[in-house]
């Protein structure tokens, strides 16, 4: 079967990496290319250059760049033969949508947030005239039918992580130390982009909060974006220095995540965020925010602990719950665990979209 996935590679977050892990599973079975537009930084950051064909059209914010860049990856593959084409983002959608009138491929859309686009009626009439959407969450499926699309063309994938690939590289005493943590300190952390879906910026107000009452406690934000000037700003104001590692990937990725001792999910709002899934996985007792993606991992003092979006005082309450309680993160971590087992593995995950592409192309 031949496979064309086209993506908005220029930022590398889940979306973007779940995206092309999706991308080297197919092509196990099947020939895939990969068309990369706005850059290729989630292609580099995922390693699959040498893997499989890549078409990269990288722009700016210039209207005129990103029209030639589409007219460009128009042109070049109108007529050419495909099975399947998969997509995420708008521009791709829409791209999948014209390439279908002429090759006769069926269209499948990860949809990975529940967020209106920027320009919403394009995007609902191009969604519908795709001929599947793969809901990467309940509350995002609930979006897509409040939003105009036919029930009968979405189906629930979970996000997915990798759970044969989380193992730490070194011991977590050697990555600890690498970090500057002294034996008795409390690690707090969080994983993701800067960017204000995020919001680690409530994350870090709690800890301002929580440092003169809880001395060994110490926060780390690995990631990077647009708004990692104002979070070391922010961070600035602690008495022990805040920890940014940077954007890791990789083994270094599982070192960090080994060392953080309560993990922290600050989002405004979220499809269903892999990093979450990771400290499920993981064993470490969750604070999240209860906002639509989440809650489709996270249920409140049975997984994980849940606090009201934008809220920092009440994320330093629960951070401080899990401290003083032992055995009560111990439970929750254990429950999320075997949850992550269950639920968010990537093979199965990747079982029912196969099944959706032989249905569309049937």
């Amino acid at each position: 079967m031949k496979i064309l996935m086209i993506m908005y590679a220029r930022s590398v977050g889940g979306a973007e990496l779940e995206f092309l892990e999706l991308a080297e599973w197919l092509s196990k079975t099947h020939t895939v290319k990969i068309i990369a537009f706005g850059g290729d930084a989630a292609v580099k950051h995922a390693g699959v250059y040498g893997n499989i064909p890549c078409e990269v059209y990288p722009f700016g914010n210039s209207k005129f760049q990103i029209a030639k860049c589409f007219a460009t990856a128009l042109t070049r593959n109108i007529g050419k033969p495909a099975d399947a084409i998969i997509t995420t983002a708008f521009l791709p959608n829409v791209l999948s949508s014209i390439l279908s009138r002429f090759n006769g491929a069926g269209t499948i859309s990860l949809q990975t947030v529940s967020k209106t686009m920027r320009f919403p009626a394009i995007d609902r009439m191009t969604l519908r005239s795709l001929d599947a959407l793969i809901a990467g969450s309940n509350d995002i499926r609930q979006y897509l039918l409040n939003h105009g699309q036919r029930d009968e063309s979405i189906h629930v994938v979970n996000n997915w992580v990798d759970l044969s690939n989380r193992a730490p590289s070194r011991p977590v005493e050697e990555t600890r130390q690498t970090l500057g943590l002294a034996d008795n300190d409390l690690l707090i952390g969080c994983m993701g982009r800067f960017h204000h879906q995020k919001g680690q910026e409530f994350l870090i107000d709690a800890y301002l909060q929580l440092e003169h009452t809880h001395p060994n406690l110490r926060l780390m934000l690995v990631g990077g974006g647009e708004k990692e000037k104002e979070f070391k700003e922010l961070a600035a104001k602690a008495q022990r220095e805040v920890i940014f590692p940077g954007l890791v990937k990789g083994k270094e990725y599982n070192n960090l995540f080994s060392a953080i001792d309560v993990y922290v999910q600050p989002s405004r709002f979220e499809g269903l965020p892999r990093t979450l899934i990771d400290a499920m996985y993981l064993k470490k007792p969750i604070v999240a925010s209860a906002v639509n993606g989440n809650l489709d991992a996270i249920s409140d003092n049975v997984n994980g602990l849940t606090v009201p979006a934008e809220d920092s005082e009440a994320i330093a309450r629960a951070i401080s719950e899990l401290m003083l309680n032992p055995s009560l993160a111990s439970a929750l971590s254990e429950r999320a665990h075997n949850d992550a087992v269950e639920q968010f593995g990537m093979e199965l995950q990747m079982k029912k979209i196969e099944k959706i592409i032989d249905t569309i192309i049937a």
